[in-house]
This record gives C-alpha cells, structure tokens and sequence, in this order.
C-alpha cells in the first residue's frame, strides 16, 4: 500500500511538471490575456492542495502491526511453572502473589522523577521492598512493577541499591511465576489437582484457561468464566476470589519480575529492605477534553515551533505504595506555574478526597513535588494524572520580542511622519533599506531556540511574526507612495489612512508585548519572593 502512495505521489509530480512546463510556454508565445495566467494559477494552486494531502497521507499513515507479532506461547509457560512449583517453597510462591494482590504491604515507598526530553519523558522510579526476614541471604522473585501488555519498554534499566544492573525476567518467564504462584492458593491437593489436572467441559483445565489470559488481554466475561470455574470445581470461593483477584489485576498488564537475593539481616527485623530503580524513556498520553480556543493554541504552539510545557503524568504506582513521591522537572528556562491531579477522562479536575496527599509550594523553582499516602483502594490512583503547568521565567523570549517590536513601532511611525509631512520631496530608498533590516534581523534573533529544549512562548512567537510583517509593509509602503509637494492635510493625502493603520498596529503590538513582559515578571516575582511554609 505505501508502494502505491509513493507511485501516485511521483506521478503527480511528473505530470505537473510536464503540464506546467508546456502551458506556460504555449501561453508566452500565443496570448497575452491574463485571464489565461489567472488560469494557470488556479491549476497550479488545485495540484499543490492536492499534493499537500497526498504527501500527509504518504508520511502519517499507521505503518500497522508486525506481522507475525510475537506472541507468548501459554503451553510452554505451564511446563515452566510446573517446574518452578516443584523448586520454589510455598513461602516464596506466596510472597510473590503478595506483592501482586496486595502490594502496599511490601512496598514501603515509591518516588519517581519525570524530566522532559523532546517528546519523551525520561522517568526513574526507586522502590523500597520490605522484604520478610526468612528469606535472608537467598534469592527471590520480586514482581517489581506492572506494565501494559504487548508495549514496548524503552530504554528500561533496573539496577540495585549497589547501583549493579539487574535484568528481569522475560515475559514467559514472568507469566510462568504467576502460574506457579497461583499454584500455591488452593488449600489442600485435591483442590490443586481439580486447578491444574481436572480437564473442563472444553477438556482444558483451569490453569491453562489462567494462563491463556495471562498471556493476552482478559476480558469481564473470561474472568467470570474463570471464577465460577474455580468454584463448581469445589476448590472454594476463597481460592476463586483470589484467583480472580490475581487475574483482574493483571488482565492488562504483565508483571516486570526480577530475582533478587537478598542480603542478610543484620538486625532483630522481621523485614529486610531491598531498593531497586527503574530508569526509562516514556512517551505519555494523558489527554483530558479540550475546549476549541485550547485547540486553536495547542496548533499554534505546534506551527510556531513553540513546545508543550505543560508535563502530565500517571500516578498509577501510587496505589501500589503506603508512601508516594513525584517529582516532576520542567525544561530550562522555566518555572511550576500550576499544579493539578484529575481524572483525563473528566472536563474538570477531579479532587483527591480519598487520598491523603500534599504539593510543595510554588517558589518559583523549576520542579513541582507531589505526596500521596495510602490510597485506599487500587481506584483511587489508577486513572489518576498530575498535571505540571510550567511558565517560562523572564525576561525569556518575551524580552527581545518586545525590544524588535519597540524599535519596529518607532521608525514606522517616524516613516509615516515623514511621508506625511508638509516637507519637501525625499527621495531616499535607502531610508526604506534602514527601516527593514534592524527590525527583520532581531526579530529572526528572536526565533534561534535551539539551544534550549523550551521553545519560548507562544505570546513572543507571535508579536515577532507581526513585527516582520509590518516592518515589510511599511517597507512596500515607503516604496510605492508617491514623494512630492505636499498640499492640504495630511488626512487627505494618499495612503494616509494605511500609515495610520500600520502605525497603530505597531504600536499596539509593541504595547501588548510589553504588558505581557510586565505581568510575566510581576507573576515570577510573587512566586520568588515567597515565605517558605511547611511541607
């Protein structure tokens, strides 16, 4: 299919140059109307909208799924954990369904830090395990963290409290310590073979069906499936429950599972604290409805070059925590402005009543800390997002924005006088050269962002973009007005109404510029000169 969009794309440009070519050279050599060359005009325009649309379609079409995608082989992940379940005790079997089913017992605190880099945010994720006491100086498999199904993880790097890399298991491998996991709820052996031996009406026992959903996405009906499986098979509504449980919080997501030894207590603890990190690029998506004016900006930002900063990010982890840190980074050159947590799917932000929680104040730094404690219930944090709105800190981009407007409103309006003047005739292009090139330049100053990762703000992308466009009309202007004896009033010369306009839009551009460089400033300040409170 690309093939053919390529084809279609090169074909349009041959024949458009073909036809271009040749209709302009018969229309030099046979007419002179200009009905013919407005004609032409319109031929070229229709083939340029045109090419604009094939083009976009050419280099955004979804480029679709590999084919054959890899997928997880459920048979081989029930052998492994027949295997593990032989190797394994049941109390490190049991930890690991702990961690997943009830993770806030092991997990003491999780802080993440989130820093802008281009369109990916580069996370790092520290977690502090309480790990019990029997299981000092051995080896056991921690399910650090839960991450969506079939999703690549990018640039992912887990190391120790030592600072060594730690590699986690694969996917099979992961599922496999599930199973044997899951192996360790029933009760009693009849009730373990009724689990993995008993074939179904379908004549596939439940733990493969268990597996099956492990390996891809589950959906509400599988998992009632599944539950009432366990239950007419006498295993118990306890088990069914915890199976159930087990299943529902990894019917999206697989477990990241790395075995870690554990170091020996050197204390009378019943727990052994275990840090592990987590470092990875991650590309977020958290969007909430948007109003058409956030729309309309949002396409400015985007045509002018100008960057989000506005950093949004999941709070999932915090329901897996009894203690939960964020710390989110701006880019350079700015500041926190607003902080939020809402829910993306709502309009409005969603208040955090069942979270005990707390935000660093605005000091005018360039990170915002957020502090979650307890959730009390997996739903409280998982459509959770904290929204960082950051500013740019000033003088910024705003400042030479408003220096280019200054100097453009002034030898405008210096240029008007002088056209409509009484005086004698001027006749001085070079004025003309003067009145461009100081202004032009400045304001293509104002555009050179590539030293920094923030674009500047949309408010000074702007006002140059009106600065170089008056400064070229008044130009043009200069140029095309007539220089003579000057007679009557000067409102009733030629062109004084557009000297008027020009004048006025430069000036009104050179004072919303300033007022904005004003409040900037007057608004970091407050920030700055804050008294520090607690928290």
């Amino acid at each position: 299919m690309e093939t053919s969009w390529q084809t279609l794309r090169m074909s349009l440009i041959a024949m458009f140059v073909t036809c271009w070519v040749g209709a302009t050279g018969l229309l030099i050599f046979t007419t002179t109307s200009i009905y013919w060359v407005i004609a032409l005009c319109l031929v070229g325009f229709v083939f340029v909208c045109v090419y604009l649309i094939v083009s976009y379609m050419v280099y955004v079409r979804s480029e679709g799924p590999c084919d054959p995608l890899p997928k997880i082989d459920s048979g081989n992940a029930v052998e492994r954990a027949k295997f593990l379940a032989g190797t394994l005790g049941a109390q490190e079997r049991m930890f690991f369904a702990q961690v997943i089913l009830s993770p806030k017992s092991v997990i003491q605190r999780v802080g993440e830090s989130v820093a802008p880099a281009t369109r990916a945010y580069i996370v790092k994720t520290a977690y502090l395990f309480e790990v019990p006491s029997i299981f000092s100086g051995k080896s056991v498999a921690i399910p650090v963290t839960l991450r969506p199904k079939g999703r690549l993880m990018d640039h992912f790097q887990m190391t120790d409290d030592n600072g060594c890399r730690v590699s986690p298991l694969g996917q099979e491998d992961a599922i496999a310590y599930t199973l044997a996991a899951l192996r360790a709820l029933p009760a009693t052996a009849q009730a373990l073979a009724e689990y993995c031996d008993t074939p179904g009406d379908d004549g596939i026992t439940i733990e493969r069906r268990v597996a099956g959903l492990l390996c891809s996405d589950s959906t509400d009906e599988e998992l009632q499936s599944i539950r009432g499986s366990i239950r007419n098979a006498g295993m118990g509504a306890d088990i069914a429950e915890l199976v159930f449980r087990m299943l529902t919080s990894l019917r999206r997501l697989h477990p990241v599972v790395a075995i870690i030894r554990v170091p020996e207590s050197t204390h009378d603890h019943e727990t052994v604290r275990i840090r592990l990190t987590i470092e990875q690029r991650v590309i977020p998506f958290v969007r909430r409805n948007e109003s058409k004016l956030r729309w309309l900006r949002d396409n400015l930002r985007s045509i002018l070059g100008v960057r989000p900063t506005v950093i949004g990010f999941p709070i999932e982890e915090a329901r897996r925590a009894r203690s939960y840190h964020l710390e989110v980074f701006g880019p350079e050159g700015t500041y926190l402005a607003k902080q939020a947590v809402y829910d993306p799917a709502a309009a409005t932000d969603t208040p955090l009543a069942q979270i005990p929680h707390r935000f660093l104040a605005r000091y005018g730094q360039r990170y915002g800390h957020f502090y979650a404690k307890k959730a009390t219930s997996a739903d409280d944090a998982k459509k959770l997002a904290l929204i960082s709105h950051f500013y740019e800190r000033p003088p910024g981009s705003i400042a030479p924005a408003t220096m280019s407007a200054f100097a453009a409103a002034f030898l405008i309006v210096a240029a008007a006088i002088v056209k409509l003047s009484a005086t004698a005739d001027l006749q001085s292009d070079i004025i003309a050269v003067l009145l461009a090139l100081p202004v032009v330049a400045s304001a293509w100053t104002g555009f050179d962002s590539s030293r920094s990762l923030f674009g500047g703000a949309l408010n000074s992308r702007i006002s140059l973009i009106v600065t170089m466009m008056l400064a070229f009309t008044t130009v043009a202007l200069w140029i095309i007005t007539e220089n003579g004896e000057a007679v009557g009033r000067w409102q009733d010369r030629d062109y004084s109404w557009v000297w008027v306009a020009v004048s006025s839009a430069a000036v009104l551009n050179f004072t919303l510029s300033a007022f904005s460089w004003l409040l900037r400033s007057w608004v970091y300040g407050s920030f700055v000169k804050r008294e520090l409170v607690k928290g």
